[in-house]
């Protein structure tokens, strides 16, 4: 039985690769054109019951990053028709997954209050590409509809494109936006290092994660501006210490020195890497920084 099962991620492991093969042969010829490629038709409605966002997506999005951007599919979704009277909430997923990661969230959101958008990328190319990306788009979606007020919400490595996100659009934005991420591994993912081994085969992203990556580096040095709070949740196993993880990320790399002096707000709750997304308790703290945030408070 275990042989069997090891043949057969053995063979799982090579229909990856494969695909992977030829999608990153094709990013390291064009790394320069994939800006030009993303989608920022971004003003469409998209309910999350979609095809589009079912889990086989996004691991497509990271073993075939490209194939997504070429046929247009990295963009931002509204889940509702715009409301110029309700403050939108944009929700960034991490590594692998897709915008139905945010479901709990996005069914309990206020919908008298707030929008949900989700940015839907291809978590296999570079975080900075990705995050430029979005910066983009919202920048065109703030020109077309004029909002002033802007809530990102990012999990995992979606935290860490969410915040490089916010810093890029610094410069060119009249609106009011602030950030709140969860789980992101702000010093890194060690297990990253082994990916990055498989050189001219190993997804981009990983790159980006290996711990003091110039990525990171930039993440970590890069203040965001006065008028932007980041309110950060952690999640960990036992008793919270350094030493503690989430499952996948240790509580360290969640609460990075640099990161954790400049949030406006730290919360820790005891969760799973995937599961503080899915936890009653943690999203009430969530609602309730939303309000701060909507009334002018929330830092």
């Amino acid at each position: 039985m275990n042989a069997l099962r090891a043949k057969l991620v053995a063979s799982v492991l090579r229909c990856a690769f494969a695909q992977l093969s030829e999608d990153v042969e094709e990013f390291h010829w064009e790394p320069n054109t994939l800006p030009e490629r993303v989608s920022e038709n971004a003003s469409s409605f998209a309910p999350l019951n979609l095809p589009g966002f079912v889990e086989s997506v996004g691991h497509e999005g990271q073993w075939q990053p490209l194939r997504l951007v070429r046929e247009g599919r990295a963009s931002v979704y509204m889940l509702e028709p715009y409301s110029p009277v309700k403050v939108p909430v944009v929700f960034v997923h991490g590594a692998g997954a897709t915008a139905r990661a945010w479901r709990y969230f996005i069914e309990h959101l206020d919908a008298t209050r707030y929008q949900a958008w989700v940015y839907q990328y291809p978590t296999g190319v570079p975080l900075d590409v990705s995050a430029q990306w979005l910066s983009n788009i919202l920048d065109t979606l703030e020109g077309t509809l004029g909002f002033d007020r802007m809530i990102v919400v990012g999990h995992s490595m979606g935290g860490l494109l969410a915040r490089r996100s916010v810093a890029l659009n610094a410069g060119t934005t009249s609106a009011r936006y602030a950030l709140v991420t969860f789980s992101a591994p702000w010093g890194g993912v060690p297990l990253a290092r082994f990916g990055v081994r498989l050189g001219r085969l190993a997804v981009p992203s990983w790159m980006d994660l290996v711990p003091d990556s110039a990525f990171l580096r930039v993440l970590q040095t890069e203040p965001l501006a006065p008028t932007v709070p980041h309110h950060l949740f952690f999640a960990y196993r036992k008793d919270g210490d350094e030493l503690d993880s989430d499952g996948m990320i240790s509580v360290s790399s969640q609460l990075e020195t640099h990161i954790r002096r400049r949030a406006a707000g730290i919360y820790g709750f005891r969760a799973g890497h995937g599961a503080i997304v899915e936890d009653h308790s943690v999203f009430q703290r969530f609602a309730a920084i939303l309000s701060d945030l909507s009334t002018g408070g929330g830092g």
